[in-house]
């Protein structure tokens, strides 16, 4: 009985250790969309539905990929934005750094495209 115990105990532990490392945490939830995102498709199939927001990211102050700081504004009015959430200032771990600069580089090839069709 007492080897059955400590079995069960190790085999717990050893499947707790492998399921917490691999396990996605509340602040990469938000992002996984990413891994399967096709900017270039995304951003044809808003035009086609006359959709010219750009996409923008929440971080320290509102961030427009591809999009000159100083020009954000005109952006803004001219085109309209639409906030990706998810996105933070704070970093929580490499796999959540990961997923952001992949956010921040499919809303860049998106509104790349978008600004093609849309300038202030």
């Amino acid at each position: 009985m007492k080897k059955m115990m400590i079995l069960l105990t190790l085999l717990t532990s050893l499947t707790g250790c492998a399921t917490h490392s691999s396990a996605v945490s509340e602040y990469e939830k938000p992002l996984l969309w990413v891994k399967d995102a096709d900017a270039e498709q995304d951003a044809q199939n808003a035009l086609n539905k006359g959709d010219f927001r750009m996409l923008a990211l929440s971080q320290r102050g509102t961030i427009i990929p591809g999009i000159d700081p100083r020009q954000n504004a005109k952006y803004e009015l001219k085109c309209g934005i639409r906030m990706l959430e998810g996105m933070t200032d704070t970093v929580r771990s490499q796999q959540h750094l990961e997923l952001m600069q992949q956010v921040h580089a499919y809303a860049k090839a998106y509104n790349t495209l978008i600004k093609n069709r849309c300038k202030p």
